[in-house]
């Protein structure tokens, strides 16, 4: 029996509406309050942004809930983690949005974009 193109799309359809969508999630201005650099390029900082719904694979641990994770064996690694640096080194704001996922670390959401408020601001 060869399926009809609406029970085909009908198929879809449900496959679309009980999908979970990944949500990339974002903190707000912040400072960093840990940096945690690991010998396999794994570097972790938590921020004190306030941060809206971050993805299933974030700790939901409170004292983990604003950590953030990168790879600094990569070279958008590297660029972030000395941003990041700079950034923990005098004591600038900063703002994250996430990749809505924990590939770096099994428990932190990937950095995906990072912001650096201006001095004087």
């Amino acid at each position: 029996m060869k399926p009809t193109l609406c029970s085909v799309l009908l198929g879809i359809i449900l496959a679309q509406l009980w999908a979970a969508p990944a949500r990339a999630s974002d903190a707000g201005w912040g400072t960093i309050t840990t940096f945690e650099v690991f010998a396999n390029g794994v570097v972790l900082v938590t921020t004190n942004g306030s941060r809206d719904t971050p993805p299933a694979c974030q700790s939901t641990r409170p004292d983990l809930a604003g950590r953030w994770g990168l790879d600094a064996s990569a070279s958008g690694g590297q660029a972030l983690l000395s941003i990041l640096a700079t950034a923990y080194a005098q004591h600038r704001r900063i703002r994250i949005t996430g990749t809505a996922t924990c590939h770096t670390y099994y428990d932190s959401e990937n950095i995906a974009y990072l912001q650096v408020e201006p001095q004087g601001s």
